[in-house]
């Protein structure tokens, strides 16, 4: 019985701490409209979450461009190297669609630089060729938050592609982000 009881309380620790990582990517469109001039262009760019995200998470949550070339010889318009690049059908209700997603959260050690390729069972693939998790086509979740603006409202909205199964947290890959653009992040615990 006491082998049993071990067992169990070990089992349920392993899957704690499973259940802390991992990381849920989101397409996000960004809009700010002000009142009696034209809307803003909306901006393209990606978002990651533990799970289905409130309307503060997504504001609070980093963000990445949705990019052409995130690639480490290739700087993209802002000066920085880092972004999401989707190809395939960019489809929310099916986003086994992709056929590669290459993720650039973070350039700089860390490094958080990974493809995911339809043709290899979206593993997690850094640039070292290691596999770091598998990611899953996983929709069915979407927001839309409206947030006040001193002249006008911005808008985000969106739809969850992947659930990446990983030791890499949501929390470690906005903390990298906001740390690397001078952002302080509240963090909720």
């Amino acid at each position: 019985m006491k082998f049993t009881a071990t067992a169990t309380t070990l089992a349920a620790f392993s899957l704690l701490r499973l259940a802390s990582a991992n990381f849920d990517l989101y397409a996000v469109l960004d809009t700010t409209v002000v009142p009696d001039e034209n809307p803003e262009p909306a901006i393209d760019e990606w978002r990651v979450f533990e799970a289905e995200p409130d309307c503060d998470d997504a504001k609070n949550a980093a963000n990445w461009n949705d990019s052409d070339d995130v690639s480490v010889l290739q700087k993209n318009v802002s000066g920085d190297k880092q972004g999401v690049v989707f190809e395939g059908d960019k489809d929310p209700q099916d986003p086994g669609k992709a056929t590669r997603v290459e993720m650039n959260f973070h350039d700089t050690d860390p490094v958080y630089h990974f493809t995911i390729y339809k043709d290899r069972n979206y593993d997690m693939i850094g640039l070292d060729g290691n596999t770091y998790g598998n990611c899953i086509p996983f929709p069915g979740d979407d927001f839309q938050c409206n947030y006040p603006l001193p002249l006008g409202v911005q808008t985000l909205s969106g739809a969850r592609y992947f659930r990446c199964l990983t030791d890499i947290t949501a929390q470690q890959l906005n903390e990298a982000n906001n740390k690397k653009r001078g952002v302080k992040v509240a963090v909720k615990f």
